[in-house]
């Protein structure tokens, strides 16, 4: 992204920025960042939104539309096996599901990644039920280089199907009791 010459001499002297493995706790994070801006003062709650309503506005023309919602069947489930869990305290599984409508074109079966275990516990309603419907917020899992180092249990053995992430916000794991 290109920045104006102007920019750096604004910025105060002692700030730092790190992106990926350059900073000082070391890396192996792989992501990606887009819309960043910086700005020479704090911003208010109402210029942040209409900053990020603008944003919205001006990624809407991408190829693919951000969210897209649908509404699915869910054909078969991967059950979280927590024994993989290891040293990692999240995990993504897999679900197959047959699309009944959406917001935009999607291919009529898709395999779609939730996260089961967040902060080493698992989130509820997962495995979801088979032959229900779900609603569904989907972004291409090809978006997202940021899941590569996420484990991943995935148990369907159709791996031609479009794999994609489901964003919306996850239930949170119940808390660890006394």
């Amino acid at each position: 992204m290109p920045v104006p010459a102007a920019a750096p001499a604004a910025w105060p002297v002692d700030a730092h920025l790190f992106f990926g493995a350059d900073g000082p706790t070391g890396g192996g994070w792989r992501g990606c960042l887009e819309e960043v801006t910086l700005h020479p003062h704090p911003l208010d709650p109402t210029a942040v939104r209409a900053l990020a309503v603008e944003a919205a506005r001006t990624t809407a023309g991408r190829d693919w539309p951000v969210p897209v919602t649908a509404r699915a069947r869910l054909v078969s489930a991967t059950a979280p096996d927590l024994e993989k869990l290891d040293t990692y305290r999240r995990m993504l599984v897999d679900h197959v599901y047959e699309i009944v409508a959406s917001s935009a074109p999607l291919p009529q079966r898709i395999s779609v990644l939730h996260w089961a275990v967040l902060d080493a516990a698992p989130v509820p309603g997962l495995p979801r039920e088979e032959n229900r419907e779900y609603d569904l917020v989907l972004d291409p899992y090809d978006r997202r280089p940021e899941l590569e180092s996420e484990l991943t249990d995935i148990t369907s053995d159709d791996y031609a199907l479009p794999m994609f992430l489901d964003v919306a916000t996850p239930p949170a794991p119940k808390a660890p009791g006394p």
